[in-house]
């Protein structure tokens, strides 16, 4: 029997031929799961059985190499991996044997779109941290765009030079002497003394939305509507994946409709209605897959039709809508909070000649964010343990 170098080569013939008897050698030279418990047989239609015998001769490179049955294993040949029926029955008939196979390019869109994820997600953190870290006195000043210490604050870089920053932070003992004569005219000026009391006012109303904002967000009502969100989305998520269990539990791999497989399934749509076939539905039988890029069978096509079904079926449906909802208003609960210290401290300047009120709403703020800070762990820790 002779294996072409280049192609397929495909053997055939009657029962009894010895079809299997040539994959039993293969078996022996080779690399196969279960081969020991099989035995090299002889010619069936012989009258008289002797001992098998069998070579097999190759190629490495440009050198001619033999195998005879019976001889120690041979390192380049033992690499060909033998599989038939029989192999297969090693994985089925033991339980604790499972196997499972992904293609290569699946398991890289897998590991790619949760890179991707991981990658916005640090990066999003990151520019959160910066954008926390950064005063408001730099991304907000106050000062007037014509002077000089707007521009360069417009310019401020790592660059920088300090000593062009500590030249115009600091005040000579002229203009010290200069600014204190300034608020002592103005102390005294009735339209200055109005425009202090519409700013204080403009601030107070400002800090007023904002605590507002904080105590309808710890309300008993937004905690409770947030918890009924966070389990309708539970609910339909296990919903959305007990019916695709069950729709897909005879594919060959059964993980169909799993967070993983979603987002190489949405992955797998844009590029295809972006790139790959962008006046084409998706999926289309006509096109080869986007995924292994190869023609696609009537099997295949219907597996890919089942799969769009799947996703555009009110089940699923349900599961997002719920997922959207809940992480909507969870956004708006986040944006609801306030930094303490640094919202305290302006109250506390803007109210130092009332300090009886002051006192008052430090200690409220202080308990609505403790108050906030309970809700917001405890939905932070239910969506780890949910895998959202």
């Amino acid at each position: 029997m002779k294996f072409q170098c280049e192609g397929l080569t495909v053997i055939y013939g009657d029962n009894g031929s010895g079809k299997s008897g040539y994959a039993r050698i293969l078996k022996k030279a080779c690399c196969a799961r279960g081969q020991d418990s099989q035995e090299i047989m002889p010619n069936v239609f012989d009258s008289e059985h002797g001992t098998p015998i069998a070579t097999i001769k190759y190629k490495v490179g440009n050198n001619d190499r033999n195998w005879t049955l019976g001889q120690d294993d041979d390192n380049t040949i033992s690499a060909i991996r033998v599989f038939d029926a029989h192999t297969a029955n090693v994985h089925l008939d033991n339980k604790d044997n499972a196997l499972v196979y992904t293609p290569f390019p699946v398991r890289c869109l897998e590991k790619l779109a949760s890179l991707c994820d991981e990658v916005k997600k640090e990066l999003s953190e990151e520019i959160k941290q910066i954008e926390e870290q950064t005063p408001k006195a730099i991304s907000e000043p106050a000062c007037r765009k014509e002077t000089s210490v707007s521009k360069l604050m417009a310019k401020l870089d790592a660059d920088t030079a300090p000593e062009r920053v500590k030249a115009l932070a600091e005040l000579t003992q002229a203009e010290e002497t200069r600014l204190i004569k300034l608020e002592a005219d103005q102390a005294d000026d009735p339209t200055h003394l109005a425009a202090k009391l519409r700013q204080s006012k403009k601030e107070l109303d400002n800090y007023e939305i904002i605590l507002n904002k904080l105590f309808t967000s710890i309300s008993e009502d937004n905690s409770n509507k947030l918890r009924r969100l966070a389990n309708e989305r539970d609910t339909t998520f296990k919903a959305a994946e007990a019916a695709s269990s069950e729709q897909f539990r005879n594919e060959p791999l059964p993980q169909i409709g799993s967070k993983v497989w979603k987002r190489l399934w949405d992955s797998a749509r844009a590029f295809s209605e972006a790139e790959a076939y962008p006046k084409a539905p998706f999926p289309d039988a006509n096109n080869v897959c986007v995924l292994c890029q190869q023609t696609l069978t009537k099997a295949a096509s219907d597996r890919l039709r089942r799969f769009d079904d799947f996703v555009r079926g009110d089940t699923e449906k349900r599961a997002n809508l719920a997922r959207t909802t809940y992480d909507n208003e969870l956004k708006k609960f986040k944006d609801a909070a306030m930094s303490c210290c640094a919202d305290l401290r302006k109250i506390r300047k803007t109210m130092k000649n009332c300090q009886n009120d002051l006192k008052k709403i430090q200690k409220t703020t202080v308990l609505a964010l403790l108050r906030y800070r309970q809700i917001r762990q405890y939905h932070t820790r239910e969506s780890l343990i949910n895998g959202c």
